[in-house]
């Protein structure tokens, strides 16, 4: 089964990222399609290989952030994300999440956001949830790429609008 999106399974008794479902799908063309884009539209061309995720990412990954667990730490952003929120009452925080995602679980996200250092009143005056039925990439799927579109333009509208509504936890 696909930590990214458990709806997808393979063969196999064991999970392994390079044989995960969904990135075995998604590898190819994504990397191909953002080599294309780096070199054609951004005329930026270099002798580096783009590495998409994996084995040589995961280890060179900058784990310094987080708690320690076992021989290294993990990304911890909530801290840094509450100080920013109070640094700054204009900050809005629109959330995407998808349902069928297991590496970034919609009730871990949301657990995790109701616990940050703030008050209830600025988290949910600045705090807004989307869920979708997709995985963690849930935009792959096309109805949900326009629900998500036209979330974020409501979103947007607020933000940039605020006379006519603030953002709400939903």
């Amino acid at each position: 089964m696909s930590l990214y999106d458990t709806r997808l399974t393979a063969f196999g008794s064991s999970y392994s990222y390079a044989e995960d479902p969904l990135m075995a799908r998604i590898s190819t063309p994504f990397t191909t399609a953002f080599t294309r884009y780096l070199q054609e539209d951004l005329q930026f061309v270099t002798d580096l290989t783009y590495i998409l995720s994996g084995g040589e990412a995961h280890k060179n990954w900058n784990w310094s952030s987080g708690f320690p667990h076992g021989s290294f730490g993990y990304p911890e952003t909530l801290e840094d994300l509450a100080s920013a929120i109070r640094r700054d009452p204009h900050l809005r925080i629109f959330t995407a999440m998808g349902t069928y995602d297991l590496v970034c679980p919609p009730e871990s996200i949301r657990y995790g956001l109701a616990h940050m250092d703030l008050s209830r009143e600025i988290a949910e005056k600045v705090l807004e949830f989307r869920q979708y039925p997709g995985g963690h990439m849930m935009y792959l799927d096309e109805e949900n790429l326009k629900e998500m579109h036209g979330d974020l333009k409501m979103f947007y509208e607020k933000v940039l609008n605020p006379s006519e509504g603030s953002a709400s936890v939903k």
